[in-house]
């Protein structure tokens, strides 16, 4: 039996690399069960464990690819997010998927009557500073001009660097800080009026009830924030919704798990 189109689908946090073998392929098979299921796949950023330009990583995702094309050449419209790790990801890479890049830090999209705001989810952990200023730099149009100057080996060099680097900074930093800030949260609700968010990042999937003041513009007291989630080599959570409706799903479903 065919499972309903559902409005759109978003994960996010694959960190794909060609040496995961498990959880490349574990994306792969999501991929090929998506023809005629849903409408719109987001990728809502970190595609990739790393990405230092368009020109540098021609074969790493072969299959992922071709199944992006696959899908998007069947009529699933595929939009790919800029997260921390890949945005550097360009129009050539879209050009391969038949899909396009989304550069901007959220977008809104729609389920019936109701509103979401989608984003990778960095910019509402506003209380790691040092990443905030860290990505404001790698963010510039002129840092990335200079970089995607440099040879391949070069580039490579650094981002194997700059994961080190951020592998030990983790280990130093606090839960709470590597988490989203929740007046981000709140202030991003009200200065929207959207009162869903759906984002990645952070590695938590949840659904979090988020108190509002009520505005002018924000009518409902309570929001919601959708966290899915990254991508392990045999589980996975995602967001799909459907008529108005969203749902915080697992890729596998448990009972595929179970079967032998």
């Amino acid at each position: 039996m065919t499972a309903p189109d559902s409005d759109f689908i978003v994960i996010a946090d694959l960190h794909l690399q060609p040496e995961e073998h498990a959880t490349m392929a574990l994306a792969n098979r999501f991929l090929a069960t998506l023809a005629s299921r849903t409408r719109h796949l987001y990728i809502a950023g970190d595609l990739v464990e790393y990405w230092i330009g368009d020109d540098a990583h021609e074969d790493d995702l072969g299959d992922t690819v071709r199944l992006l094309r696959d899908l998007a050449d069947h009529g699933t419209a595929i939009t790919v997010m800029h997260g921390n790790r890949d945005f550097l990801l360009g129009d050539a890479f879209a050009a391969r998927i038949n899909g396009r890049i989304e550069r901007d830090d959220h977008i809104v999209i729609t389920t019936g009557d109701r509103r979401v705001l989608l984003l990778h989810g960095d910019t509402l952990c506003t209380d790691d500073h040092r990443y905030q200023s860290m990505r404001a730099q790698l963010r510039s149009q002129q840092w990335q001009q200079a970089f995607l100057t440099q040879s391949v080996e070069a580039r490579h060099a650094f981002a194997r660097s700059a994961r080190q680097q951020s592998r030990e900074d983790t280990q130093q930093k606090s839960d709470a800080i590597m988490d989203v800030n929740q007046a981000a949260v709140t202030n991003l609700m009200t200065e929207t009026g959207i009162t869903d968010i759906v984002h990645g990042h952070t590695h938590r999937p949840a659904v979090h009830n988020v108190a509002l003041p009520a505005t002018q513009d924000v009518r409902h007291t309570t929001g919601q924030r959708w966290v899915v989630g990254d991508w392990h080599p045999d589980h996975a959570m995602y967001v799909e919704a459907s008529n108005g409706t969203l749902a915080l799903k697992r890729w596998p479903p448990l009972s595929d798990t179970t079967k032998t």
